[in-house]
């Protein structure tokens, strides 16, 4: 596994997709949802592939793992987010239940890259 260029870090392309697809649903929803929770959705989504790619630009394994625990993290924060635009009717129930899926296997993938970095 190559920890030094996260444009080839699996985990990076799953949180980018996410991230994507979190965006599409915001942008569905912009005229119907308060502004902040889309605001903190996309945040949090965001976020995520970023801490990834900051960490690798830190160089060293302790703050590759460091800013991989704050991704994981914002992957709950993300779930969190998503949990209360269902509730409240602004995301569909097929769309939840696959992003809930999607972002469950990532932090399972984020655990492991942390686990890997503490070798």
């Amino acid at each position: 596994m190559d920890f030094t260029n996260f444009e080839k870090l699996h985990i990076y392309h799953d949180a980018t997709r996410i991230s994507r697809r979190v965006w599409e649903h915001c942008i569905q929803i912009k005229n119907n949802c308060p502004y902040y929770l889309r605001d903190q959705v996309c945040r949090s989504a965001d976020s995520i592939g970023a801490n990834i790619a900051e960490g690798c630009g830190r160089g060293s394994k302790p703050d590759k793992r460091k800013f991989a625990i704050i991704a994981r993290g914002s992957g709950f924060e993300t779930k969190h987010w998503m949990i209360v635009l269902h509730d409240r009717g602004f995301i569909p129930e097929k769309d939840h239940v696959e992003l809930q899926r999607e972002l469950q296997i990532l932090l399972k993938r984020i655990s492991s890259y942390i686990r890997a970095l503490e070798k």
